[in-house]
């Protein structure tokens, strides 16, 4: 979606987001740093753009239905 994010430092967004590269990442149970994440995504419009794409492009990457079709498509195949 093209969109920044920002989440809970927790399983399973911790094991995808990586902070300040594709999201930024926030301690749960830290209301402030929730406080503070929010400001800086919203006053930064060039990391917000980057955190974006970033993520857009590993989510792609990472979960894309036509690469994996075609995976299991190939592994049908082979199995036949």
């Amino acid at each position: 979606m093209q969109k920044a994010l920002i989440a809970s430092d927790v399983y399973p967004y911790n094991t995808i987001l990586k902070h300040n590269e594709n999201s930024l990442l926030v301690k749960e149970s830290r209301p402030r740093d929730w406080y503070k994440a929010i400001k800086t995504l919203t006053a930064d419009k060039d990391l917000r753009d980057g955190l974006a794409a970033n993520l857009s492009a590993d989510v792609k990457n990472r979960f894309d239905i036509d690469y994996w079709g075609g995976q299991r498509m190939e592994l049908y195949k082979s199995l036949l």
